[in-house]
């Protein structure tokens, strides 16, 4: 399983400072930063720990450049807890060929905003900052750890498919162009097409 954890940091009173709720409106956010670069059916499930962590399951379409992406987005969300991806890398968009297969653990580094450290399962450490191929990270102690969990039967759902679509449609009624309007913009359209065909069929005789 593909997942993002968020550990949490309780305040004084003991609540937490994040909610699933709160995850599922910043996912909403960051699809449409991204709006066509995702199938309609991607989905992401969040659910909450027992100790009050959060996990993002994340679809298996997505790939390791769009997981970094993510993590680099809910960073300053998630204040002093570092959103943590766990992913098998699948694809070559960020690692190379040789490394597909493997486990990986994803975080962000450094004051560099752009900046995504990579710690795979063999404890090869590189870092990744979109603007150049990513760079071994050589005398560091990192080790590879994800420790094992139990997701709960409750969780949140978002649909890309959903979340593009109400864009969408909001965007139109900005434009104050309802559904029905569109439709009569169409049928006017193909009647214009029909009635042009109709004029030069006839002037052609």
């Amino acid at each position: 399983m593909d997942y993002i954890r968020i550990s949490q940091q309780s305040t004084d009173n003991g609540q937490q400072t994040l909610s699933t709720n709160d995850v599922k409106e910043l996912l909403k956010d960051w699809i449409k930063l991204y709006p066509n670069s995702f199938a309609s059916d991607v989905d992401f499930k969040i659910y909450q720990l027992t100790d009050g962590d959060i996990i993002i399951k994340l679809h298996e379409d997505m790939s390791s450049l769009a997981v970094a992406l993510l993590v680099l987005y809910l960073k300053p969300i998630a204040n002093s807890q570092q959103p943590i991806a766990y992913i098998s890398i699948d694809d070559t968009e960020v690692l190379l060929k040789q490394n597909i297969g493997k486990r990986a653990m994803l975080t962000t580094h450094g004051s560099q905003s752009t900046t995504i450290r990579i710690l795979l399962d063999d404890n090869y450490v590189l870092d990744y900052d979109f603007e150049r191929k990513p760079q071994p990270v050589k005398d560091n102690e990192l080790q590879f750890e994800e420790t094992d969990f139990a997701l709960p039967e409750e969780y949140e759902s978002v649909v890309v498919g959903d979340v593009v679509k109400k864009e969408i449609d909001k965007v139109l009624e900005d434009e104050g162009l309802t559904p029905k309007k569109l439709m009569w913009y169409v049928i006017c359209g193909v009647v214009g097409l029909a009635i042009g065909f109709l004029i030069v069929y006839l002037t052609g005789r």
